[in-house]
């Protein structure tokens, strides 16, 4: 299955936070302090891995809201993920609760520099940032049908993803190169309803060029 940047994006952020699918249109303001200024001229001028042979990313993950009522497991294989490459990704995934716009996305993320991790603050919609209306971002509209996966194994594609369990089993998908900064970050996602916390996990992601 072939997926555009945009579609990936969003699809992957989903998925990480169990709405199944990191395009995204709202953010954090930014604002002038020195902090700030320091980590807008550090993502804007450090190397992006562009090479010919592309980037290894490591992942792990894992529940940090084990009460919340939305609960998924993930499997994406190789351990090691080729960008660009093929993965395999499986998950299950309960919902004790219909999602419905407004969803609300509010994304933490670290960078490890030395032996600190500092945290990235919200640049160019990426970074620790909020995106405040989930449903508006997904790119296949209501009016459509869902592709293939989610067609195949009756999974939503776009909001309301009602009440229930849904398992997508093992499936291959071609993952474009994404530009990135290498290194080691830390990420927690929260989604949220009407001010109802629904989901929340944490990813350790290192990038490392071929």
């Amino acid at each position: 299955m072939a997926v555009t940047r945009r579609s990936f994006n969003v699809l992957t952020a989903l998925a990480f936070v169990v709405c199944f699918g990191v395009g995204f249109v709202s953010c954090l303001p930014a604002d002038e302090s020195p902090q700030y200024k320091l980590w807008a001229n550090l993502l804007k001028t450090q190397t992006y891995s562009n090479s010919s042979n592309g980037t290894m990313l490591k992942m792990t993950w894992k529940n940090c809201g084990p009460s919340d009522p939305i609960y998924a497991n993930l499997v994406i294989t190789p351990e090691t993920i080729p960008i660009p490459g093929k993965v395999n990704i499986s998950f299950n995934a309960t919902l004790n609760v219909t999602c419905d716009a407004p969803l609300k996305l509010e994304m933490k993320v670290k960078k490890k520099i030395a032996a600190t991790y500092w945290t990235v603050p919200c640049i160019d919609n990426v970074g620790s940032c909020t995106y405040s209306d989930l449903c508006s971002m997904i790119p296949y509209p209501p009016s459509q049908p869902c592709p293939p996966p989610f067609s195949t194994y009756k999974i939503p594609c776009h909001c309301p993803f009602q009440k229930g369990a849904y398992h997508l089993p093992l499936t291959e998908i071609d993952l474009p190169a994404i530009p990135h900064a290498d290194g080691k970050f830390k990420a927690t996602a929260y989604l949220s309803m009407n001010g109802e916390q629904l989901a929340c996990y944490e990813a350790d992601l290192q990038f490392k060029a071929r």
